[in-house]
This record gives C-alpha cells, structure tokens and sequence, in this order.
C-alpha cells in the first residue's frame, strides 16, 4: 500500500503540475508540441523516457484491483505501451500525432482529463495514511 500512496502523490502532483503549466503557457504548448513532433531525435527521446517510466513503474507496481490502485497499474501500462510505440513506429507515430494536434479539442479534452486523474491521484496519495491505508 505504501508504494502505491507514494505514486499516488508523484504521479497526481506531476499532472496537476504540467496540466497547470501548459494551461498557463497555452500560447507556447501547441508549438512546443509540434516541434517535438518534427523533430525524430525529440520525439525519440520522448519516447525512450516514457519507456523507461513504464517499464520501472510496472516493475513496482503491477497492481491489478479493483480500486483507485488500478490508475496507477493503467498510467504505468499506457507509458509502457507509448514509449514502444514511439521508439518503434516513430514515422506513423508522427503523422497520427500530427492529426491529433490539429483537432481542436484535443488539447483542451486531454488538458481536463489529465488534471482530474492527478486531482484523483492527489486526494488518495494525501488522504491515505501510508501505514494503514486507511483515510486520515
């Protein structure tokens, strides 16, 4: 339960963090976007980092429950899964992300749901106390 209370706190601060800043920095994220999108070193590296990330999330904390645990397990398997993808598939990569990029609501929809998972997180992280589980 520890491990979990613990990227609970990471993970959900990490959203809410970047989810806030590219809120603030709205004029710039659609731009930084699509230059890591053109760039193949950038969108490797990219891609390199969020396999790591999944890779060492899974390793410790492949926890499958039916409870607000199973996000983390989830958030874990989908870096996994889009870091092989970017290293891997980089050119298809590049041309879906670019189709993304260029719906309108795709930023604003991704902005919401990614700040409401790291509220989530955020609540259970703070709220549990990390030797009993139990909410304090």
């Amino acid at each position: 339960m520890y491990i979990s209370i613990f990227l609970a706190k990471v993970l959900g601060l990490y959203l809410v963090i970047t989810t806030l800043s590219l809120l603030v920095n709205r004029a710039t994220t659609k731009s930084i976007l699509t230059d890591v999108v053109k760039s193949p070193g950038l969108l490797y590296l990219s891609g390199t980092i969020a396999l790591i990330l999944g890779i060492l999330l899974i390793s410790v904390h492949n926890i499958w429950v039916a409870d607000w645990r199973v996000l983390i397990t989830l958030i874990a398997w989908l870096s996994f899964i889009k870091g092989l993808f970017i290293t891997v598939f980089s050119p298809s990569v590049t041309k879906h992300s670019k189709k993304l990029l260029a719906h309108p609501y795709f930023l604003p929809v991704s902005y919401v749901v990614s700040f409401l998972i790291g509220a989530y997180l955020c609540y259970w992280g703070f709220e549990l106390n990390p030797l009993t589980g139990l909410v304090e």
